[in-house]
């Protein structure tokens, strides 16, 4: 174990063992509590299924109270409804509980629930019968008693002498409301004093009828009253032993079955209650347990990590602090003679002979600046000559393109002369060759012209300002000649932009006034001019449907009098290369997309900003 490496590789893998272990430990104690989480989660939600199997327990006794009450159809269909949820929620978490003891108790509580559904059935059969009784059969039997008294009533009017009949009447009338009122408070508030009344009231009205002696013709209505009476009396103590069968029912029966359920849930919790309580406790020895010992762990991991990291000090930082003080001195580009630790066999001493070669190939570059900075000083006096040679070219050609226009400017002059004064007098071949002459001097203004434009390019500079591209491009188009009419489209959506307007008005002038000379369409011709955003500045394009140009000629079109198409054109070879070197002093480019065939499309790049 001489490597260095090997040292360092025992001593992380000695403490990645040791947190291993810890972490495997970590691990066991996690994993027993996410087990004991989901088992407290599943206590809750036992927990929170009883209390909705409470709730709802509760809420089916109110809407049994309340059906009793009011006897709606839309609360019974609600009880069956509330009944059949409750049934179900209980089967399924007997169905799906893995403990046997809570899926003992849930099974126990989902027996009560359908015999509490049958006996309200059996309510409901006794409410439609006390129902039937007290709201058809008793108001029936009470219009047929009411139809006789009264025609017992009519037929004693008559007689003066029967009025031992009419009290017998009236009291019997009397008896049977006062009867009638205490059954219908029965029915209200169910109270058995009432019952007895009522009964001894329709007895004392039968009895009233019966002691007094009627004549002869109305003893059958006497009797058919007795018989309404009597039948009354039996409806009615059948509704209310309807009425005392059905709240018999409710109020012990399926009360009972509910206090079962009850009974059963308060069971569920309380063995919840438990379950929890153990479960809590376990979490907490759990969570102890997992401390002490990952505490330890990590007690006897820094140790280890400590005696190996003191170790590995003694075996790296002094050599390593004195390497860092020699490739220090290096990188500041010392030579170094006497390098520390080369002796060693390991790593350091790898790095002590990376620094003895360091040290080599500083002397090198010493040498090597030594003549770079030679070499620097030759070429910046070269650049210096070159630019000089640049300014006295430019120089000489502003000053020989003015100068030269003098001579021409007298040429020019006395040929005119002399076509005013003798030009009639010259034959006709000499006269031919002035205007030739005359046509060459003129050509030869618009080269020195186009030659002094060239060699302005860069020499001024103007502010930018605000410029409207298409005021622009309509002043051009008035000053430009068009004699054969060609059409010119400018985009109306053209923008206003942000730049130096000298420039780019001497450009574009040059790309309107080519794209108008050149087209061989006359009449027929069209240019078209649109502008768009591109990167950081516009793509301005000039189109036409004039002659083409072959792609072999298209970076000739842009030098120095070079003419591609018909010769019988004026120009001087010199609009295109102005157009370029104008567009690249401002940052922009230019270039050409033709093929052979009708069309030529000139795409201008300038960089500029939209104008606020």
């Amino acid at each position: 174990m001489n490597s260095l490496r090997s040292k360092i590789y025992v001593g992380f893998a000695v403490i990645v063992a040791l947190l291993a272990v810890v972490g495997l430990i970590g691990y066991s104690g996690v994993s027993r509590l996410y087990s004991l989480s989901s088992e407290m989660h599943r206590i809750s939600a036992v927990n929170a299924v009883v209390l909705t199997i409470d709730r709802d327990v509760q809420e089916l006794q109110l809407r049994v109270g309340r059906y009793i009450a009011a006897g709606n159809e839309s609360l019974r269909d609600d009880i069956v409804s509330l009944n059949d949820r409750l049934v179900a929620v209980i089967n399924d978490r007997a169905t799906g509980e893995t403990d046997p003891e809570l899926q003992s108790l849930f099974k126990r509580m989902s027996e009560h629930l359908p015999e509490y559904k049958l006996h309200f059935d059996s309510v409901i059969e006794e409410r439609q019968v006390r129902s039937d009784l007290v709201q058809n059969q008793l108001p029936h039997q009470s219009a047929i008693i009411e139809l006789n008294l009264s025609t017992l009533s009519a037929g004693s009017k008559n007689q003066q002498s029967k009025n031992e009949q009419n009290l017998a009447v009236l009291r019997c009338e009397s008896l049977f409301s006062q009867a009638e009122k205490l059954l219908l408070r029965y029915y209200v508030a169910a109270d058995s004093k009432f019952v007895n009344e009522a009964l001894d009231h329709l007895d004392s009205a039968v009895a009233s009828l019966q002691t007094v002696e009627f004549q002869p013709e109305d003893r059958v209505i006497r009797q058919k009253a007795v018989a309404a009476l009597r039948e009354y009396k039996r409806i009615g103590v059948r509704a209310i032993q309807a009425t005392r069968s059905y709240l018999f029912l409710v109020n012990v029966v399926m009360a009972g079955e509910a206090s079962e359920v009850t009974y059963y849930s308060d069971k569920l919790r309380q063995l919840s209650a438990e379950r929890r309580q153990s479960i809590s406790a376990d979490i907490a020895s759990t969570v102890t347990r997992v401390r002490q010992m990952t505490g330890l762990g990590i007690g006897i991991a820094v140790i280890l990590a400590v005696l190996i990291a003191g170790r590995l000090a003694v075996l790296i930082l002094q050599p390593v602090t004195r390497l860092t003080s020699t490739f220090e001195r290096l990188a500041a580009g010392e030579t170094v003679v006497e390098i520390p630790e080369t002796h060693r066999r390991d790593e350091i001493g790898q790095m002590a002979m990376a620094a003895g070669v360091f040290s080599s190939r500083n002397l090198e570059q010493k040498q090597l600046l030594t003549k770079s900075e030679q070499l620097s000083a030759e070429l910046v006096t070269k650049a210096e000559e070159l630019e000089a040679t640049n300014s006295e070219l430019d120089s000489f050609v502003y000053v020989a393109s003015h100068d030269l226009k003098s001579p021409l400017r007298a040429i020019r002059q006395l040929a005119m002369w002399i076509d005013e004064d003798s030009g009639h007098l010259l034959p006709e071949a000499s006269v031919k060759h002035f205007r030739t002459m005359q046509s060459r001097v003129r050509r030869m203004e618009r080269l020195l012209d186009d030659l002094l434009n060239f060699s302005r390019v860069g020499r001024t500079n103007s502010m930018p300002e605000k410029v409207d591209l298409a005021e622009t491009f309509r002043g051009i188009v008035e000053m430009t000649d068009n004699p054969h009419g060609i059409s010119i489209r400018i985009d109306d959506a053209l923008p206003t932009i942000f730049t130096e307007r000298i420039p780019l008005e001497h450009v574009l002038m040059n790309l309107l006034g080519n794209a108008i000379k050149h087209n061989d369409k006359k009449e027929h011709g069209v240019v078209e001019v649109t502008c768009r955003q591109h990167d950081d500045g516009f793509l301005i394009q000039v189109c036409d449907n004039g002659p083409g140009i072959d792609p072999q000629h298209h970076d000739r079109v842009f030098q120095m009098y070079q003419r591609v198409g018909d010769p019988n054109v004026e120009g001087s070879g010199m609009g295109l290369a102005i157009v370029k070197k104008q567009a690249q002093r401002q940052g922009g480019a230019i270039r050409v997309d033709s093929n052979e065939g009708p069309g030529v499309t000139f795409c201008l790049t300038w960089p500029a900003t939209l104008a606020r």
